[in-house]
């Protein structure tokens, strides 16, 4: 078997897809596959719905056949932009039954840095024993575009008490801002 990373939209700090191709370079039919992505990472800063492996099936493959297959991955915070190893695992039936395996494989998976912002022009209208606002500018500095944006209140200090916590501004492509208040 061959296998290949065709898509990677993981990020770190967040959930994303890893879309791997199996194809069968033998010659013969291959039957009820199980197809095992395992992280090699020493720290697990790659996990598969939150633990170190996951497994896909298929039902077979002739040869010269492919398919892909979508594993979610998770990738922690504290991970650095660099590609991780995944060592992939295939175990079929051959045209006789006999459960075989093939070799190990190794694939990469490399993660988008952190989605990142920015917050400028910040203003304030607060005055002790008053209402007031606070308004400025969010940017999304990148990588990718992101939806459905809030910007939260998260100061606890006991002398400010907000009346919204939380204010949409919407979908932020990279470079771009928006207002709130």
């Amino acid at each position: 078997f061959d296998i290949e990373t065709v898509e990677d939209n993981s990020q770190i700090g967040d959930t994303g897809t890893v879309t791997a191709e199996i194809e069968n370079i033998g010659n013969e039919r291959a039957e009820d596959l199980t197809v095992r992505l395992s992280s090699l990472s020493d720290q697990s800063r790659i996990s598969f719905a939150g633990t170190a492996s996951d497994e896909a099936s298929i039902d077979s493959l002739a040869p010269e056949e492919a398919e892909r297959i979508e594993f979610d991955v998770t990738v922690k915070e504290e991970a650095t932009p660099r590609g991780y190893p995944i060592e992939a695992d295939i175990e079929f039936d051959d045209s006789e039954g006999i459960r075989s395996s093939d070799l190990p494989r190794r694939l990469t998976v490399t993660p988008d840095p952190e989605q990142q912002f920015s917050f400028e022009d910040i203003e304030s209208t607060l005055r002790v024993g008053e209402e007031g606002e606070i308004r400025g500018t969010v940017t999304n500095d990148g990588p990718r575009s992101a939806r459905s944006v809030v910007v939260q209140f998260t100061d606890e200090s006991p002398n400010i008490v907000p009346i919204e916590n939380s204010v949409a501004v919407g979908t932020l492509e990279p470079g771009a801002s928006e207002s709130f208040e």
